[in-house]
């Protein structure tokens, strides 16, 4: 697996392995819904990129696998740190924005 899937793997599953905790911190059904749909993007770009070729050795895929890997870590800080929900949310949300373009160079196998 290369490192841009990687990358959609490990965002995937750092989101869905918090979802329930997360979840429980939502205080509005927009927050519910935001989460979810958080959840669902980046569960689609990991599932779309499965079978598609990221090509790692392209600069643009390159940046962004630099930039998803830190807003990782960034996120993972975000949750670990019990920041209220919201900022959580923003984090989520900006991480899966870099997500969802880098999922979108995959090409087709």
């Amino acid at each position: 697996m290369g490192n841009a899937l990687t990358a959609l793997e490990d965002q995937y599953f750092l989101i869905n392995d918090n979802y329930g905790s997360l979840m429980g911190q939502c205080a509005t059904d927009d927050q519910k819904a935001q989460l979810l749909k958080q959840l669902t993007t980046a569960r689609t770009n990991y599932w779309s990129a499965i079978n598609k070729v990221l090509h790692d050795d392209d600069p643009e895929v390159q940046s962004l696998t630099s930039q998803l890997n830190t807003l990782k870590l960034t996120l993972q800080a975000t949750i670990d740190s019990g920041q209220n929900i919201a900022a959580v949310l923003g984090a989520i949300a900006q991480a899966v924005g870099v997500g969802t373009q880098l999922a979108a160079l995959a090409i087709s196998l």
